[in-house]
Order: structure tokens, then C-alpha cells, then sequence
């Protein structure tokens, strides 16, 4: 009679994945932080859209604090009462992240390096004399990598913009003539660090929920993928 071996249990289970660095539980807990990020992601639209709405003179947009649901309740109210702020909100914010979508886009890369070596085999190996000629060369070899480099002042343009906009909602300096009188004795006590931190909020809290997404997406998607 053959006797088999039996089955073992989570628990030993579990001590021999955390011994092979392959703990199961590693992939629950990263679904569970990337949940937890795209329902802030959602929350944040709410709240980095206060200062478009104020921008462009909208009432203002009260929560429904409805349990569980509110958030999509909230974001669906949104679209309908402010859709101006919310398109430019949105527009914005695209261009602040385009750079990562691309830096992350490896397929796009080799076209662009395919595309760059192909202009310099055409040019071929042979000697310039013309200096302006051979500025234009090296110039064609790196046309394919133009959208990289646009990327990332479309990017600063946009955090510009939005930091204008910002700005504009939550003015940080209470008044102006105490600020430059208080600047000769160091005293900075005009400057509301409440509206700064609104503004910085404003500025950099989407992008780093969505790096903090792809990051996570991408631990997700090589723990799912690995041999």
C-alpha cells in the first residue's frame, strides 16, 4: 500500500513561503493598500477641485457624507453642477502626470530608439564638413524622443497653472504691507501656513496618490508574474 504524504497546512504553508521570501500574504496586502489608494484618489477629486470652483466663481460643494456610496454620489454631483471646473481640473492634472504614463511606456521607448537608429544608418557614417549640416543631423537622430522632452515642460507648465490657480483660491499673505514690513524684522506671522499648506496640497497630492498607485500596481502585477 502506498502512503502519501499529507497535504500540509496553511500554517506550515505560511512558514515556508516567509522561509523562500515568498510570503502569501504579501499579494493580499498589496490589493488591500491599492484599494485604499484608489479610494482616496476618488476623495481627492472632491477635495483639489474646492479651489477651480472657487476660481471660477461655482457655489460651493457641501459632501453628502452618505455611508459607504457618497463618494461616487459626490463625484457623479460634481460632473453635473461644476463640469467646467471639473474639465479643467482634469486637463490640468493629465498634463502634470503625462510624463510618468510615457516614462513608463517601454514599447513607445524602443519605437523611439528604433526610429532614432534607422535616421542615423540613412545619414550613414560619412563625414560633415558643414558644421550647421551635422547639428542638423544629430538633431534628426533624436526626433523620435521628442515627445519624452515635451512631456516634462508640458508637465511644469500645468503645476504652474495649477499653483496660479491655487494660489488665487487660498491667498497665503493676510496682508501685504504687514508681510513687507515684518520681512525687515523676520517676523513672517502674516503668512497663513494654513492656506500654504492648502496650496501644496493642492499642487502635488494627486500626483503622489497616482505614483503611489503605479507603484503599487506595479508590485501587484510582478509578485502576480514572477516564476
Amino acid at each position: 500500500m502506498t502512503q502519501t504524504n499529507p497535504k500540509p497546512d496553511w500554517k506550515t504553508r505560511m512558514k515556508d513561503g516567509i522561509a523562500d521570501n515568498d510570503n502569501p500574504w504579501l499579494m493580499l496586502v498589496a490589493i488591500v493598500i491599492f484599494a485604499i489608494l484608489i479610494a482616496l484618489a476618488l476623495k481627492l477629486i472632491q477635495v483639489n477641485l474646492a479651489p477651480y470652483i472657487k476660481v471660477m466663481g461655482m457655489p460651493d460643494f457641501k459632501p453628502s457624507n452618505i455611508p459607504i456610496v457618497g463618494w461616487g454620489y459626490d463625484v457623479l454631483t460634481l460632473l453635473y453642477v461644476a463640469t467646467g471646473a471639473v474639465i479643467l481640473w482634469f486637463l490640468i492634472n493629465l498634463a502634470q502626470v503625462v510624463w510618468i504614463l510615457i516614462a513608463l511606456d517601454r514599447r513607445a521607448h524602443r519605437t523611439a530608439v528604433r526610429e532614432s537608429k534607422k535616421e542615423a544608418a540613412l545619414q550613414g557614417n560619412q563625414y560633415e564638413s558643414d558644421g550647421q549640416v551635422r547639428k542638423l543631423k544629430k538633431r534628426a537622430t533624436r526626433v523620435p524622443f521628442f515627445f519624452i522632452a515635451a512631456s516634462g515642460w508640458i508637465a511644469l507648465v500645468a503645476f504652474v497653472a495649477e499653483f496660479l490657480i491655487n494660489l488665487k483660491a487660498y491667498p497665503p499673505i493676510r496682508s501685504w504691507n504687514a508681510f513687507i514690513a515684518g520681512l525687515t524684522i523676520g517676523d513672517l506671522s502674516p503668512i497663513d501656513m494654513n492656506q500654504v499648506m492648502q496650496i501644496l496640497w493642492g499642487c502635488f497630492s494627486t500626483e503622489l496618490v497616482i505614483i503611489a498607485l503605479i507603484v503599487v500596481g506595479q508590485w501587484i502585477w510582478s509578485h502576480k508574474n514572477a516564476d
